[in-house]
């Protein structure tokens, strides 16, 4: 098994077992962690709305905030990081039942400050249409990778 299958591995599992945070997420199906990207899908069902019956903006940020740091960890020999800004802008609305795509990809490393893209679409048959795009600034420590084993 490669080490990012093993990372998605170990994220799938503690997001269904943790109690914290993050249990809030139990809906994404990753479906790629590798190369400094990360590719998740969840469709948008009543736990996730809010009171106008669409997508809530604070959950919208949630996953940009997650998907963004699992995308560095992925990039180069890895790294961790802090969030220093995240700016978020929404398009369309998603409502119940819509399938949502998202794509975190890592736009730039100047250390000691990593740059990821992250953008959520909704499936429309062939076609996406954009829901919210996100950028997120993370502090990285210089020189200091994620350790792997």
């Amino acid at each position: 098994m490669s080490r990012h299958a093993e990372y998605l591995k170990l994220i799938a599992e503690y997001i269904n077992k943790t109690k914290k945070f993050e249990r809030n997420l139990k809906m994404l199906n990753y479906l790629s962690l590798d190369n400094g990207q990360a590719k998740v899908e969840f469709t948008v069902s009543q736990d996730h709305i809010n009171t106008d019956g669409h997508l809530h903006p604070g959950l919208t940020t949630t996953i940009i905030d997650v998907l963004s740091s699992h995308a560095l960890l992925v990039h180069g020999d890895g790294f961790s990081g802090v969030s220093t800004n995240i700016h978020v802008s929404h398009f369309q609305r998603a409502s119940v039942g819509d399938l949502i795509l998202v794509n975190a990809k890592m736009s730039k490393l100047v250390e000691p400050l990593a740059f990821v893209e992250v953008e959520l679409s909704r499936k429309n048959g062939v076609a996406e249409d954009l829901v919210a795009r996100g950028e997120h600034t993370l502090f990285v420590r210089p020189g200091l990778h994620y350790a792997r084993s």
